[in-house]
């Protein structure tokens, strides 16, 4: 069964429209035979640049929420959940002296 592990890039696609939605949707849909991989940091990453776009006029407030209420209900019912423990975040540590990135994506690309 193949896996995908899913950035907060990524993710939001799922939840608001844009470029690349429809490919994520995809994977998002019931029965799918795969699994899906999310990190606990990676919610909070989309919940914010969800709510990034309503600041920015790009989604509405209403839609916004209803877009993260259904991220919490998927986060059981969807996706395999990484979380970040002490190993993951020396692993991220290492990722961040050899590409030198912010701490967010380190932490997403050792996941």
């Amino acid at each position: 069964m193949p896996a995908y592990y899913l950035d907060s890039s990524a993710v939001v696609k799922g939840y608001a429209a844009e470029q690349g939605s429809e490919r994520i949707v995809q994977l998002l849909e019931e029965g799918a035979e795969h699994e899906l991989y999310l990190s606990r940091i990676g919610m909070v990453e989309m919940a914010a640049a969800l709510f990034s776009k309503v600041k920015t006029g790009e989604l509405e407030i209403g839609r916004t929420v209803s877009a993260v209420a259904l991220l919490r209900e998927d986060v059981d019912a969807v996706y395999q959940v990484v979380e970040v423990d002490p190993v993951t975040a020396e692993e991220a540590i290492e990722v961040a002296e050899r590409h030198e990135l912010p701490a967010y994506n380190c932490l997403q690309l050792h996941c």
